[in-house]
C-alpha cells in the first residue's frame, strides 16, 4: 500500500512479478489492520472496519463499536479472513478485546481490562491463538509485552516483556519475533529524547514468545529498523542506519544498509542509501523478501535476497511515497 497525495493506493502483484493491479484507493488517514483469507482489513479514522477482497470486489463495511473518544488499537484477521480481533480503550480504567464476525458484523467481547493497558492484536496465525502486544491507552508509553493469547478467552498463554523496545515484528508461525532496543553504549546524545522508549535503537534482538530476548547485534551510533521476519522465525530483514548522521565512506560501509539476520549471522543486501530509502517489507519465502523502497519520485516494490545486490523489480507507483504496509498472502 502506497500513500500518494491525499489517498493511499492498495496494489497487488505476484511474488514472482507479472502484472500489478490496483485493488482499491483508501483515505490517507486509514490504517491497514490485517491480512488473511485473501482479504485486507482497513481501519478508518471513524473507527469503522472496511474489509477488501484482494479480487477487487466491493468491501464489507462494519461498525467496531468504538466511539470518537475511544482509542482503537491493533487489528488481526484470522487465517480464513472471517473474524477480526482488535482492542479498544475507553478510559484509564477500562478496555476490552473484541472479535468481530466479518459476515454478520456481530461484535463479541472476549476479554475485559480494568486499566488502560490492553493486549492489541498484531497477527492471527492460527484460529486458536492471536499474537498481541500490550499497549497503554492515552499514553506515550511504548509497547510493554508480546503475548500469545487464547482466541476464545483472551487469556495470555505465553508472554515476553519488551518494555523499552520498538514494536516487535512477528513470524507467520506465531512463535518468533525480532525487535530493536537501546543499549547503554555511550551514544545517548545521538537522540533528542522525548516520549517513548530511549533511543537510538542500537541493538537488534530475537526471541521466541515466552522466552527472553537475545541480543544478536549491538553497536553504538546505529539506528536499527526491523521490517519483516521469515515464516519460521529464522531470518529477519532490517535496515542498519546511522544515528549520528552520515560520514565519509558510509555509502560503501559493510556495517550500514539493508541486511538479513539469519540464525545469528548478518548478510548485507544493499549499501547505505543504495537504491533509495527502504520503507517496509514482507517475506515471501525463506530466502526472499518483498521490500518497498523510495527512489527519486517513485515508490517501488522489489524482491531482495538472498545475497548482496540481488534485486528483482515487482511494481512501481510514480509519485508515490511512504508506504504504510507491505504484506504477503500465500493463497493470493
Amino acid at each position: 500500500m502506497v500513500k500518494s497525495g491525499s489517498t493511499q493506493v492498495v496494489r497487488a502483484v505476484g511474488s514472482s512479478g507479472g502484472s500489478a493491479r490496483t485493488v482499491t484507493m483508501i483515505p490517507a488517514d486509514a490504517r491497514v489492520a490485517g491480512l488473511g483469507g485473501r482479504r485486507l482489513a482497513v481501519s478508518f479514522a471513524d473507527h469503522t472496519l472496511h474489509v477488501y477482497p484482494l479480487s477487487g470486489a466491493a468491501p464489507l463495511v462494519m461498525a467496531t463499536g468504538a466511539t470518537a473518544t475511544d482509542d482503537l488499537f491493533g487489528g488481526a484477521l484470522n487465517p480464513e479472513g472471517t473474524r477480526f480481533a482488535y482492542a479498544v480503550v475507553t478510559s484509564t480504567t477500562s478496555g476490552a478485546l473484541h472479535v468481530l464476525d466479518v459476515a454478520s458484523g456481530a461484535v463479541q467481547t472476549i476479554h475485559s481490562y480494568t486499566t488502560a493497558t490492553v493486549d492489541a492484536p498484531v497477527a492471527w496465525p492460527q484460529d486458536a491463538h492471536i499474537l498481541t502486544e500490550s499497549v497503554v491507552g492515552f499514553s506515550d508509553a511504548g509497547p510493554q509485552a508480546d503475548s500469545v493469547i487464547d482466541a476464545t478467552t483472551g487469556t495470555a498463554l505465553m508472554s515476553t516483556s519488551i518494555a523499552g523496545a520498538t514494536r516487535s515484528v512477528f513470524s507467520a508461525d506465531g512463535t518468533h519475533a525480532f525487535d530493536a532496543v537501546h543499549s547503554a553504549l555511550g551514544d545517548d546524545g545521538d537522540s533528542t529524547g522525548g516520549p517513548g522508549p530511549a533511543q537510538p535503537f542500537n541493538t537488534l534482538r530475537g526471541f521466541s514468545i515466552g522466552g527472553a530476548p537475545v541480543a544478536l547485534y549491538s553497536m553504538a551510533h546505529h539506528q536499527i529498523s526491523v521490517f519483516a521476519v521469515s515464516a519460521d522465525g529464522s531470518t529477519a530483514v532490517y535496515y542498519n542506519d546511522s544515528s549520528a548522521g552520515g560520514f565519509a565512506g558510509i555509502s560503501m560501509s559493510p556495517q550500514f544498509g539493508l541486511f538479513f539476520m539469519h540464525t545469528g549471522t548478518a548478510t548485507q543486501l544493499a549499501f547505505y542509501g543504495q537504491g533509495g530509502r527502504w520503507d517496509a517489507g514482507a517475506f515471501v519465502d525463506s530466502t526472499h523478501a518483498a521490500m518497498a523502497r523510495h527512489t527519486g519520485s517513485d515508490e517501488q516494490l522489489v524482491l531482495v535476497g538472498p545475497a548482496m545486490g540481488v534485486v528483482t523489480p515487482l511494481d512501481i507507483v510514480s509519485g508515490g511515497d511512504t508506504p504504510v504496509f507491505v504484506g504477503y498472502s500465500p493463497t493470493s
